[in-house]
């Protein structure tokens, strides 16, 4: 004879199987997770350390380029994504994308955009 623990609460035995069915799929998503990583299918560290190396140098190339070059910060922007996007195709994971994005828009703030609040013209020089 069977017994159920959730008979004297009306409506529970469905929530608690649906809870189990729930572990169940999160179990199943951590246990493909835990098999990735150990069979290798993760970038390794140094592999990993490899790109943003390079990545860190591209940007730190393209901020000096562009900046001995006077491009204005939309003209700078658009070479930031193309080096973002030659990373990532390169085999960075999303992570990388995302902190070369981070530290591109800190570039364009610090180095190519004018000061706010400042006295002094801009520095732009006009067309006509």
């Amino acid at each position: 004879m069977t017994r159920d623990l959730d008979a004297s609460i009306p409506g529970s035995g469905s929530a608690i199987r649906g809870i189990r069915r729930m572990a169940r799929r999160y179990w199943s998503h951590v246990d493909a997770l835990l098999r990735r990583v150990w069979s290798g299918d993760f970038p390794q560290l140094p592999t990993l350390l490899a790109h943003w190396l390079v990545g860190a140098s591209a940007l730190g190339v393209t901020t000096a380029v562009c900046f001995a070059l006077g491009l204005n910060p939309g003209a700078v922007a658009l070479v930031y994504l193309i080096v973002i996007i030659v990373l990532s195709l390169l085999g960075g994971s999303f992570l990388s994308s995302i902190i070369f994005s981070a530290i591109a828009i800190g570039c364009i703030a610090f180095f190519f955009s004018p000061i706010p609040f400042s006295r002094s013209r801009s520095k732009i020089p006009e067309m006509f």
